[in-house]
């Protein structure tokens, strides 16, 4: 099965393409939703924003700050929607990471309704679990990060004294 946006990305199959650099494309989206409705999308695939390696993420999002800058000077709308669609029960229809700009303005008919919860949930619960799973996940990834970063600069220091010798290996052996 061929992806729509790859072959869009690899400029197999034309588009209104308003920006392009070698991570992402940004075209133009054929139902225009708004007048200038963008999709920029990485040029990598990747189902979903949550599945992009960190790199292709970061170039996503200054593309996206970048083109949607340009819409807002090219056609001055009253506001712009950034936004993603992440799987499909959150209505992603292309399962390729892409984010939409949506210039939008006034009496243009399109709405998002987001219903209110608030007494529904335990914020503090919800809070706890989610970093709780984000400090699980990311925890040794930040230490071996960490690592890779001040290693020189930590053995740099254990020249400084005598006597004393750094060993800085990740993971431990």
């Amino acid at each position: 099965m061929s992806c729509i946006f790859c072959m869009i990305g690899k400029g197999e199959i034309p588009s209104q393409t308003v920006y392009e650099n070698e991570y992402v494309r940004a075209f133009l989206d054929l139902s225009q939703a708004g007048k200038g409705h963008t999709l920029v999308v990485p040029k990598k695939h990747a189902d979903t924003l949550l599945d992009l390696d960190e790199a292709t993420y970061l170039e996503l999002m200054k593309a996206v700050q970048l083109v949607a800058k340009a819409v807002d000077k090219a056609f001055a709308p009253d506001g712009i929607n950034i936004l993603n669609n992440c799987k499909e029960a959150a209505g992603q229809s292309v399962m390729h990471a892409h984010v939409h700009i949506i210039p939008r303005y006034k009496d243009d008919k399109i709405s998002f309704h987001l219903v209110n919860n608030e007494n529904k949930y335990d914020l503090k619960e919800i809070a706890n679990k989610i970093k709780e799973k984000y400090i699980i996940k990311n925890h040794s990834a930040l230490i071996a990060e960490w690592f890779l970063l001040y290693k020189d600069y930590l053995s740099s220091l254990s020249s400084l004294w005598s006597g004393f010798a750094l060993e800085i290996s990740f993971p431990p052996k």
